[in-house]
């Protein structure tokens, strides 16, 4: 499948002006950032995500996934390191659209996990939902992608995975 892609995440900052909307550009950029760190780093850890969580309302915040999983944020740092160990990820902006509270993010996302079919494209529709302070407390995922095989291992939504310490 071609994807089309229209902005980079410097693009899109450069672009947009909304509050929301630059806060999930820069959440999307940090984790990106994180993301590439992750990569043979043995230190990597769930700890590793504290710049990520200076924007989230970590004690409300949930998650729903593309298989209707509900996570909090203790359980999303473990997915999230299991998936930054183990994958290369790029995006691209296809449209982002703020409305009071909320943001809807449209990304052409393009990765390569270890053990699976490199060049794996998606697009995605994530809807970001903020507090009175402007922090992350609800973020839903919504995916389209050819069916294509996933790493085993990379987001295990087992109830011993996403048991929090």
């Amino acid at each position: 499948m071609k994807i089309k892609a229209n902005m980079t995440l410097e693009e899109a900052m450069a672009k947009e002006k909304g509050t929301l909307s630059q806060l999930v550009l820069k959440y999307t950029s940090v984790m990106k950032q994180l993301l590439d760190q992750a990569k043979d780093n043995p230190g990597f850890t769930t700890k590793s995500w504290a710049p990520l969580a200076e924007m989230v309302d970590v004690d409300n915040f949930e998650r729903i996934g593309t298989w209707k999983e509900a996570v909090n944020w203790q359980q999303y740092e473990k997915l999230l390191t299991q998936w930054a160990i183990i994958s290369d990820w790029n995006v691209r902006v296809r449209r982002i659209t703020e409305q009071p509270g909320y943001v809807f993010m449209e990304l052409a996302e393009f990765g390569s996990y270890k053990g699976t079919v490199p060049d794996d494209s998606i697009y995605s529709l994530s809807v970001y939902e903020f507090n009175e302070k402007n922090k992350l407390r609800h973020l839903d995922v919504y995916m389209q992608r050819e069916n294509v095989p996933i790493a085993p291992g990379s987001w295990d939504l087992s109830k011993e995975a996403l048991a929090t310490s």
